[in-house]
């Protein structure tokens, strides 16, 4: 079961946004290139990272994945972080770091190649359903099952 796929953003030298959207969108491949298997449970969210090779994985295992698109592989396994499910992940612009979020109320952020926890943020009552990272203020917008939307200084 997947909840949540992002794609690649438009082509920002193209001055139609939409028109490249939709060209990114019929070029798809009708065919399964690989299948990323790995995962214990349910997968809820698979954020690609800012270079073209690469996606971020989370589910209900608790873990995260680090995939190469091109070969399928899993690279790395974070699974330190989470008690419970990892609903969204959130990739900052410079590949280093990523935030996720989840069941057990946690915003973490973590470094992309040792695998640490940079920073672990606490505030929610419930659960935490989505991120996203904003890199012009480096803050971390989260918004949780508790009807709060939070905003997170990275610095």
């Amino acid at each position: 079961q997947a909840y949540d796929v992002s794609l690649p953003p438009p082509d920002p030298s193209t001055s139609d946004v939409l028109e490249s959207a939709l060209n990114k969108l019929r070029n798809i491949p009708n065919q399964k290139m690989h299948t990323m298997s790995g995962h214990l449970g349910p997968v809820f969210v698979v954020r690609r990272c800012h270079t073209k090779d690469y996606c971020l994985s989370g589910s209900s295992d608790r873990c995260i994945k680090l995939w190469n698109i091109t070969t399928g592989n899993c690279l790395k396994t974070y699974d330190k972080g989470h008690n419970h499910e990892v609903f969204d992940i959130a990739v900052c612009n410079d590949n280093k770091q990523f935030v996720s979020v989840g069941g057990d109320k946690h915003v973490i952020a973590w470094d992309v190649f040792t695998g640490n926890i940079i920073r672990k943020f606490m505030g929610h009552d419930q659960q935490v359903n989505c991120v996203c990272y904003n890199n012009f203020y480096n803050v971390v917008i989260t918004g949780s099952y508790d009807s709060t939307v939070k905003i997170w200084d990275m610095e």
